[in-house]
């Protein structure tokens, strides 16, 4: 009886159809990769290494809504490490922003207008922030990790659009942001942020 093909080399196949004259080749299915790229709809992405300085390679996680990579399909979490795709659990709703933390990575979910923050520990995720509005931006600076965006507060504290977090404590970041925060980014020893508001820090 002949052995049937594997799951994985069954699910992609090419169809070759030669773009010149019709009648000089004859077109054919032949066997192919699963999908190579990640598709649907993607809304961050981070370099990670698993294991820090350990054998495993660096990583591309991507996060987003509906994504098919390799054989994954319907995901929002994938990681990519430059040959093969892999999913990272799931988290709820719209993987909208990602960040490398002092090596840990932190994923911010959105569920209709609710966003949550998580970070993975290896195994699972786990939640340490709820957001009262939006989150646009995350950065690490100082060894905390920053968030930025349009929100009031996070688990209950409040802040004006801007906080850090030390691991087990949410502060703010000065006396804040008066508008909306979109980017940030370390540079030297300062904490660069860009967005439409009329000041920051009362400046």
């Amino acid at each position: 009886m002949p052995s049937l093909p594997s799951p994985r080399s069954a699910l992609l196949a090419t169809f070759l159809l030669p773009a010149f004259a019709s009648g000089q080749c004859t077109p054919h299915w032949q066997p192919g990769d699963p999908q190579p790229f990640a598709s649907g709809s993607v809304t961050g992405m981070v370099s990670w290494d698993p294991d820090g300085t350990g054998p495993l390679p660096l990583q591309l996680v991507v996060g987003g809504a509906s994504l098919a990579a390799g054989d994954l399909t319907g995901a929002n979490l994938v990681t990519f490490d430059g040959s093969h795709w892999q999913s990272l659990g799931s988290l709820p709703g719209t993987v909208a922003r990602l960040a490398n933390w002092n090596g840990t990575l932190v994923a911010l979910s959105q569920v209709n207008l609710s966003q949550s923050l998580y970070t993975w520990n290896g195994t699972t995720w786990s939640s340490f922030g709820s957001v009262a509005g939006s989150a646009y931006a995350m950065a690490t600076y100082n060894g905390e990790l920053v968030v930025a965006g349009s929100f009031t507060s996070i688990n209950g504290t409040s802040f004006a659009n801007i906080a850090r977090w030390n691991g087990s404590t949410w502060s703010p970041l000065g006396t804040g942001v008066t508008g909306i925060v979109k980017a940030l980014a370390p540079f030297g020893t300062a904490l660069y942020a860009g967005g439409t508001f009329t000041a920051a820090g009362g400046t």
